[in-house]
């Protein structure tokens, strides 16, 4: 039997990300205690982590924003896409992200949600609500 998999939702990204952005988000000042944690859950439990994003708010970004992967430290991450338009990107950046959520998680799997903030609850219940279990 296959092994549950751990997803962590946050978004946490750090100085390799930024690289790759061209509008130049704001830069996320609780990286370092991030790696600190996210090494420690990888020791306790023994199992690779993923970490599941939404892209963070650019300065301005006419530019909608597509899928991407990259690491954050030596884990895995995987950032949904972004929306360009502006008077409802909120929503349906939210909505990018629990189909993203969704896509990348099987029963099972373990998701840890890094901050209690709305997008990252309604991802969780967008999972349990397709059947997630």
């Amino acid at each position: 039997m296959n092994q549950a998999q751990i997803h962590i939702l946050t978004c946490v990204y750090d100085d390799g990300y930024l690289a790759t952005r061209r509008d130049n988000p704001v830069v996320c000042t609780s990286a370092g205690k991030r790696l600190v944690l996210h090494k420690a859950i990888r020791d306790a439990t023994g199992c690779e982590l993923t970490l599941l994003s939404p892209h963070p708010r650019g300065r301005n970004s006419p530019y909608p924003l597509p899928e991407q992967k990259t690491t954050f430290g030596e884990t895995r991450q995987l950032f949904s896409k972004a929306s360009s338009r502006r008077k409802i990107r909120f929503l349906t950046d939210i909505i990018s992200y629990a189909k993203h959520v969704y896509r990348h998680t099987r029963d099972g799997d373990i998701l840890i949600i890094d901050n209690y903030e709305i997008i990252y609850l309604i991802a969780v219940w967008y999972c349990r609500l397709r059947g997630r279990r």
